[in-house]
């Protein structure tokens, strides 16, 4: 992130996750409140590979497997 803060105004920057399998929630959100400030330094931001990457949050899959799963005599079934 830091080094993200510290490009020049007037830039590009791509950001190349076209062999990406996953990316951490995380460094979605990093590149999502990047994405938004840059317009303001007039940063050009071009993510590759973006759109089919699966996202990871593992607090949220957690709970999917909470919810979804029901236990039978302390068996998931």
């Amino acid at each position: 992130m830091q080094t993200l803060n510290h490009l020049p105004e007037d830039s590009t920057v791509y950001i190349d996750a076209s062999k990406t399998v996953n990316i951490d929630h995380d460094v979605l959100e990093i590149i999502e409140d990047f994405k938004t400030n840059a317009a303001i330094k007039n940063i050009n931001l071009h993510v590759i590979g973006y759109g089919g990457i699966e996202i990871t949050n593992p607090v949220e899959e957690f709970r999917k497997a909470v919810v979804t799963t029901k236990v039978r005599d302390g068996v998931a079934v």
